[in-house]
């Protein structure tokens, strides 16, 4: 009985809203109220990068320090990512990664090896799968590769050295 009071208590309301064309009007947001909540979302970033990007054996400072930095500036603000995102592009299925890198005219600021998937972290997160971490670790790879094989010292450090110096 109880569940049946409620469904009819739930169509008086929406055929009363219907019929007679009421509905509660949005309320106004203050401009220190957005400025709360884009310091709150922020601070959630902040966190999230830290343990991402934060003191590791992976890369060197220099390369988590442009990451954090793409990663900031980009957040919310790139105009090729929010155009994409508007767009709903890439369609399903596509390989993500590869649309990012090669058709996002992304407002890149640093000179970064791996600024388009701090663009893509901040600002298109639904769109982030399998394939897409597939081709982070690749390109973790290749730029390991090419530093080694330009006899450049590595700028990251890898978990196994850590643990044979200690």
């Amino acid at each position: 009985m109880g569940k049946a009071k409620l469904m009819a208590t739930i169509m008086w309301d929406v055929l009363r809203n219907f019929c007679t064309g009421y509905y509660e009007k949005g309320k106004a947001t203050s401009s220190a109220r957005t400025a709360e909540r884009k310091k709150n979302c922020l601070d959630c970033i902040n966190q999230v990068l830290q343990a991402v990007v934060g003191p590791g054996d992976l890369w060197s400072s220099d390369i988590r320090a442009e990451f954090a930095a793409e990663a900031y500036a980009a957040w919310g603000s790139c105009k090729g990512c929010l155009e994409a995102k508007s767009s709903k592009l890439p369609s399903k299925g596509s390989n993500f990664a590869m649309y990012n890198q090669e058709e996002i005219t992304h407002d890149f600021t640093t000179k970064g090896p791996f600024r388009d998937f701090a663009h893509a972290i901040v600002n298109r997160q639904q769109k982030l799968d399998e394939v897409f971490f597939n081709a982070v670790v690749e390109r973790i790879k290749e730029f390991r590769r090419n530093e080694q094989s330009n006899g450049q010292p590595p700028r990251w450090r890898t978990i196994s050295r850590r643990w044979q110096s200690s």
